[in-house]
């Protein structure tokens, strides 16, 4: 009877094992799948267990096929955790195109590693990763991975995206979360036709969500956020534990009492620092000018670091401790600015933030921690507010750059969390503004100087260069014209310290400017400054175009003409305008020189696909004219 049991089992697991393998087979991925796709995800399985405002477990189990190298990122396994996380069962397996086990995971085949090492002091933050990479030699292949996590300290759950990248079909994803009436859960889900279910027993509250055939979705230029199309839930907890700090997450409001709680009392200076701040600005009336003065302080006396410990990843270091040390993260530097100005008299406020991109506060009547990253200072001043990135040495005062404009940030005040919106630049404060001379001389060839002048976000593309050698600026200013032929002799970047302005003066020479045909010259402008725009709309687009900043830009060039030619031919002016903007081209012929003016006003928004074609319109004029010909005609000799 042993001996039969022991038979049936070994059959039932060959069963099992070539089940597996049929059902991993890239030959049963239907070919629609593989349209515009890189990876495609067999299944995804996401578990959750809440058993308190404390704990929490996660399993995972994921196959996914990558079909040729461009996908290989997906088939990367990466793990995060930290000390109040256990990683357990970790399990991996690389099979062939046609399901067969290629290798399994061993134990020595995971690389355990510091998270983002290059620029973090102190943290615990840890991840487990592998690649298939070493055991793959031929496409297409998939990996399947399971493992679980035990949160000993929630904060947050991971947001749920089953479909996390561009390029990647899914057959079948599914979430489950299972817990209790004391610690439910909220949730919102977004972009997809989910099939949703909740139970409710004597025991236990069960929560479902999955989604089948999503198709590839191909990256775009100028997309918007992915919250906006990508299929997504979102979940959080309504009440934490976290290292012992307990905190209610029902609202922006009561999330904010529990950030305060990590911040209140660790603002305390020593009495040398704050006599020093009294004196530094005992003599200035003007409140914004104390302001700017403590905000210099700060960035002349500290420089950024990542500190991720424990709840460290969310408390910062105390103030005198950053005073001491000269370092600190974002929470750090910020809670140190906020003490700098409070004992100078003036009030300010720690604010959380979502910054870049891709992370921002999004829902104002869903409160979440996923949703922020980054801390800044708010300084009300009377109406007159001043808002201060503090973990850059060189930022210009009062501004947060672009990746922290035009979005929600919580104050974190003592009776809790309040939103506000962070600054939106208007166009003509986000400008360039050009002159261009063109010396042309008679075979074509020309010597240029240019003068150019960013403000605010305009400046952002160049304000990089202004720590770099006068070689390298010189060498990717060169690179940032892109103009065919050209050598510059001279470049010099002027930084105005007091707000971000900064101003180009190039000079050098172009082999060719204008093409030499017979007597005449045909000369296509070359305003060598570009826009922060899109360029053109492929007719299969499909997904919105999000234009993030409102900006204004105005080239001016003057080509003077070499001795003996004059203007055979001239484009005509042209003005024209759409919903994401409006341009005009001018042109003058001012005695022995051209003149040409090109402005271009773009609004910020996000445009849809009705408007498409006006779009397309408004940018063919656009470039036609920025390509438009100038023939010169040598005169007759004497």
């Amino acid at each position: 009877m042993r001996k039969l049991i022991i038979s049936l089992l070994l059959v039932f697991s060959c069963v099992c094992v070539v089940l597996a393998q049929a059902s991993l087979s890239v030959s049963n991925i239907p070919d629609s799948f593989k349209i515009n796709a890189d990876a495609v995800v067999r299944f995804h399985t996401t578990n959750y267990y809440r058993t308190s405002n404390a704990s929490c477990s996660k399993e995972t189990n994921y196959a996914v096929t990558i079909l040729n190298p461009k996908g290989a990122k997906a088939a990367l396994l990466q793990i995060y955790y930290d000390s109040n996380t256990r990683v357990s069962d970790v399990k991996g397996v690389v099979y062939g195109a046609n399901g067969r086990v290629i290798h399994k995971l061993k134990k020595k085949d995971i690389v355990d590693m510091v998270a983002n090492a290059s620029y973090t002091l102190f943290s615990d933050h840890r991840v487990k990763t592998y690649s298939p990479g070493k055991v793959i030699v031929t496409y297409p292949y998939t990996v399947e991975y399971q493992y679980t996590e035990d949160y000993n300290g929630v904060v947050g759950f991971d947001t749920w995206l089953p479909q996390e990248q561009y390029r990647q079909a899914v057959e079948k994803a599914e979430l489950n979360f299972y817990t209790t009436a004391k610690y439910d859960i909220r949730y919102r889900a977004l972009n997809g036709n989910f099939d949703f279910q909740r139970s409710v027993d004597d025991k236990k509250i069960a929560y479902h969500w999955k989604v089948e055939n999503l198709m590839a979705v191909t990256s775009e230029a100028h997309a918007p956020n992915y919250f906006s199309f990508m299929p997504i839930v979102l979940l959080a907890p309504t009440k934490i534990d976290y290292e012992g700090s307990t905190g209610d997450f029902s609202s922006w409001n009561t999330y904010g009492k529990w950030v305060y709680g990590l911040v209140e009392g660790r603002d305390e200076l020593s009495e040398k620092t704050a006599d020093h701040i009294e004196q530094l600005v005992a003599n200035i009336d003007d409140d914004r000018e104390r302001i700017r003065v403590i905000y210099e302080y700060m960035q002349n006396n500290t420089r950024y670091i990542n500190v991720a410990l424990g709840i460290g990843g969310f408390q910062p270091i105390k103030a005198e401790d950053v005073d001491d040390k000269g370092y600190g993260d974002c929470k750090a530097l910020s809670n140190y600015t906020k003490a700098l100005l409070n004992y100078a008299g003036i009030e300010s406020y720690y604010a959380e933030i979502g910054s870049g991109e891709y992370r921002q506060i999004l829902f104002p009547d869903f409160a979440s921690a996923n949703q922020t990253n980054h801390i800044i200072v708010c300084v009300p001043n009377k109406g007159d507010t001043v808002w201060l990135e503090c973990t850059s040495q060189n930022i210009p005062f009062g501004y947060i750059g672009r990746s922290n404009m035009n979005r929600y940030a919580l104050l974190i005040k003592p009776n809790g969390g309040e939103l506000v919106r962070t600054p939106a630049y208007s166009s003509e404060k986000n400008r360039r503004s050009s002159f261009s001379q063109i010396h042309l001389l008679d075979d074509g060839a020309a010597q240029l100087e240019i003068d150019a002048s960013y403000y605010n976000n305009a400046a952002e593309a160049i304000r990089r260069l202004v720590k770099e050698s006068p070689k390298e600026q010189k060498n990717q200013i060169s690179d940032y014209l892109s103009v065919n032929g050209l050598y510059l002799i001279g470049c010099k970047l002027i930084e105005d310290s007091r707000k971000l302005e900064y101003k180009l003066e190039l000079d050098g020479r172009i082999k060719q400017y204008a093409s030499k045909t017979g007597k005449r010259l045909i000369i296509t402008p070359e305003f060598f400054l570009d826009y922060d725009m899109i360029r053109e709309i492929d007719e299969n687009r499909k997904l919105a175009i999000h234009q993030s900043c409102a900006y204004s830009y105005q080239d001016t060039i003057q080509i003077n003409l070499p001795l003996g030619f004059q203007v055979e031919h001239l484009p005509k002016a042209m003005e024209v305008a759409s919903a994401l903007g409006c341009y005009k081209y001018e042109l003058e012929v001012v005695e022995q020189s051209i003149l040409l003016v090109r402005s271009l006003q773009l609004n910020q928004g996000e445009y849809h696909t009705h408007l498409f074609e006006e779009l397309r319109v408004f940018l063919e004029k656009m470039k036609a004219a920025d390509k438009a010909k100038i023939i010169l005609n040598k005169e007759w000799d004497n």
